[in-house]
């Protein structure tokens, strides 16, 4: 133990407070003594204690009133409950009032040394938690009053139109909001953007993926749980819409929720109640929650893959963002913007794009969106031995031109080959190609490649 604990010892027992007192200093803690209970509670509401051991016999009030009222008043300490002639029932007690744990008399001081161990990795565990949260609601900090959110284009009508509706959702306080689109289209950025205008910079942006919450964690991981509630439960445990409390909680890929996380969902959707896992107590929450797919849900609905009535939920405010390929008039202010953002980002000289890279980038349908013009940007720029950048430095996932029907083959097979190693795991395969998930079914489209 590398940590030294500031421990009230209450005890009747002249024996206890000499030789458990001692054993503890030397140890290394700061220890108190005291004989009666309501002479503790009086220390307590003086002093700062990590631990307090208290024998359920003493005198003025008895061990578990005590313990009863340091849950009321000082919640932070942990309290070690001591008996000569305990029984399950008084355990049970105990534990219920919310003890650490309970050791019985003649004390051995292997079991003291495993319950202050396990005080101080509790105490670690709480540490770690609230830098945690300090460190995120710091950074978002940052991340506002240094204007760092992702800059959106807005140069055609389609981009102005959400703007507006950013405007609009957070002016009206929309506490539920939809956005739509393909992959790459940039939904979170929407998503931050919402936050940005509507919340105090402290206030915590909590984004998850929705496909990462399988049903054996979903509860744990969305409403948290506390300790002893299952194996491995060593703690009390915030979850994510706890943590999103007062701010926003991004749902990225939603379609993408079990049946049983669609119910769970729908319920705190309705309520802003939820319960940890192993808790009774109900807990309410203010926040704004926002979903976001490439999914069509409508159709999800009519397979039977979604949820009506949680699709209406969170339909209630909804922004659909265009493909880049339809609202051409962004494309070249989003790349002078990527080529900025590198230059700045990595001590550059200023780059530009040559007319002919315009009109290449002008021409070309992005399958995967903002994402995939940021990427051929980036690439671009890092190879660049002048100022300008060429139509020839400029890579696409894609091409038309007949003269390069050689390569177009060789990525059909490398496709075939990644198809059959993932079991037509559509999304793998899209990870393992390093393309984006919709280029790889436009391309399954285009080529006519299908399971059969």
């Amino acid at each position: 133990m590398n940590e030294f604990l500031s421990i009230l010892l209450v005890d009747d027992e002249e024996s206890i407070l000499e030789c458990i007192g001692g054993y503890l200093s030397d140890l290394g803690h700061r220890v108190e003594k005291t004989k009666d209970g309501n002479n503790a509670l009086q220390k307590i509401n003086e002093k700062n204690y990590d631990v307090v051991l208290a024998d359920v016999l003493i005198s003025g009030i008895d061990g578990l009133s005590l313990l009863s009222k340091i849950q009321d008043v000082r919640q932070e300490i942990s309290v070690i409950i001591l008996s000569r002639h305990s029984n399950m029932d008084m355990v049970i007690q105990a534990l219920r009032l919310g003890a650490t744990d309970f050791l019985s008399k003649p004390i051995k001081t292997e079991e003291l040394d495993y319950a202050i161990e396990k005080i101080i990795r509790r105490r670690s565990l709480r540490k770690n938690t609230r830098r945690f949260s300090e460190t995120l609601k710091s950074i978002q900090s940052c991340r506002i009053l240094n204007k760092a959110y992702p800059t959106m284009i807005a140069a055609s009508q389609a981009m102005k139109k959400v703007e507006y509706q950013i405007s609009e959702a957070a002016r009206c306080g929309m506490d539920t909001i939809m956005i739509t689109g393909e992959t790459g289209t940039g939904k979170e950025v929407v998503a931050t953007k919402i936050h940005e205008q509507s919340n105090a910079p402290e206030a915590p942006f909590i984004a998850i993926s929705c496909p990462v919450l399988s049903d054996s964690l979903m509860e744990s991981e969305l409403f948290g749980h506390v300790k002893g509630s299952f194996t491995g439960a060593i703690s009390d445990r915030e979850g994510y819409f706890e943590m999103a409390n007062h701010g926003t909680l991004f749902l990225d890929e939603v379609a993408d929720l079990s049946p049983k996380a669609q119910g769970a969902l729908l319920r705190v959707l309705e309520t802003r109640t939820f319960r940890r896992i192993g808790s009774s107590q109900e807990i309410a929450v203010n926040l704004r929650v926002i979903t976001a797919t490439n999914a069509c849900l409508e159709k999800a609905i009519s397979e039977g893959k979604f949820r009506q009535d949680l699709f209406y939920r969170l339909n209630l405010y909804r922004i659909a963002l265009v493909p880049l390929r339809e609202r051409k008039e962004d494309i070249l202010p989003l790349a002078n913007y990527f080529l900025s953002c590198y230059t700045k980002r990595n001590g550059k000289k200023d780059l530009i794009l040559s007319r002919e890279a315009q009109d290449a980038l002008y021409k070309y349908d992005f399958m995967g969106n903002v994402r995939e013009l940021k990427n051929i940007i980036e690439r671009a720029a890092m190879v660049c031995n002048s100022n300008i950048i060429t139509s020839e430095q400029l890579v696409f996932f894609q091409t038309a031109s007949p003269s390069l029907g050689a390569v177009v083959e060789e990525e059909k097979i490398a496709m075939l080959k990644a198809l059959e190693k993932n079991k037509w795991n559509l999304r793998q395969v899209a990870h393992d190609l390093n393309i984006p998930y919709s280029s790889l079914r436009y391309k399954l489209k285009k080529w006519r490649i299908n399971k059969s």
